[in-house]
């Protein structure tokens, strides 16, 4: 077999696969809870980020600091979500 059609099916075997680190798809049912990640809200006016739940509406009763990788501790990043009840 010729190299170019080998190098061709080569490629359109892996055509139509993707893969994300962390990301698998999934089917919620009705009534199911969803987990909602926020991080920060950002300013026009003071330039500086304001902590999500800093606002006086949308705060959940308790809210849990949720760390998913090392890059995001490295960042500041403080990922936020409700938590389970």
């Amino acid at each position: 077999m010729p190299l170019r059609q080998l190098l061709g099916l080569a490629l359109l075997a892996t055509s139509h696969a993707f893969y994300l680190p962390g990301v698998a798809p999934h089917e919620y049912v009705e009534g199911e809870p969803v987990e909602i990640k926020v991080n920060k809200l950002s300013s026009t006016r003071t330039q500086l980020p304001y902590d999500y739940y800093s606002l006086p509406f949308c705060r959940p009763a308790e809210v849990v600091n949720k760390v998913e990788n090392l890059g995001e501790v490295l960042h500041g990043s403080v990922i936020q979500v409700r938590a389970a009840t």
